[in-house]
């Protein structure tokens, strides 16, 4: 979902090997830039270390000011791993890379008239596991909750969850609290099922 998402440019020259994750960004999305619904934009300069890490970082532009997005780029600048310059086929010190970062907030989807309220993509973003953020994982947990008088979710258990033991169900968990639904009607079953999908891309999708 969030999701917080950043897109990220390379000037031509050197290639990233690794880069920040989804949860990643969501963690270090500047929050109340991310609560006001603000976007920006960082760009890095920094060296590559023969091991290819980043160092020397340092903020050489930032749009809007003030709204923590040069902070937020410079803590993400240990994420990333470069394929480092080579001489004589040996890697070495000293390469320079610029690293424009666009922040984006998308859109939050709501694909069923269901529901009245969902998590936001940045919330969606923070309980993505971090585990299976890391390892760019995907997955998937289904609740089974009981819709009360004024549409909040109550009593949920997680019935289904996939992959397991990567912590998609205490994820959807962690949200349950985050929706809203419109009320069941008098003498209607008030149970519901409420999948969740966690996209390594897009960090959440409900259903």
């Amino acid at each position: 979902m969030f999701a917080a998402l950043l897109i990220l440019a390379l000037q031509a020259g050197p290639t990233a090997e690794r880069g920040p994750t989804a949860a990643d960004i969501a963690r270090y999305y500047p929050e109340a830039a991310a609560k006001g619904g603000v976007e920006g934009r960082a760009t890095l300069g920094c060296t590559i270390a023969a091991n290819g890490l980043l160092e020397g970082c340092r903020v050489l532009e930032e749009t809007p000011a003030d709204q923590g997005f040069r902070e937020a780029a410079l803590r993400m600048s240990r994420l990333f791993k470069m394929r480092p310059t080579t001489r004589s086929g040996e890697p070495v010190a000293g390469g320079q890379v610029r690293i424009p970062i666009r922040f984006v907030l998308p859109e939050p989807e709501l694909s069923s008239s269901r529901f009245k309220e969902t998590p936001s993509p940045y919330e969606g973003a923070l309980a993505f596991p971090a585990t299976a953020a890391a390892n760019g994982i995907s997955g998937r947990a289904v609740l089974r909750c009981r819709v009360n008088a004024v549409g909040r979710l109550a009593d949920c258990s997680v019935k289904d969850e996939t992959p397991a033991g990567y912590g998609f169900g205490k994820a959807a968990l962690s949200l349950r609290s985050k929706f809203r639904m419109r009320p069941v009607e008098k003498g209607a079953d008030p149970w519901v099922d409420v999948p969740l999908n966690f996209d390594a891309n897009r960090s959440l999708v409900i259903w």
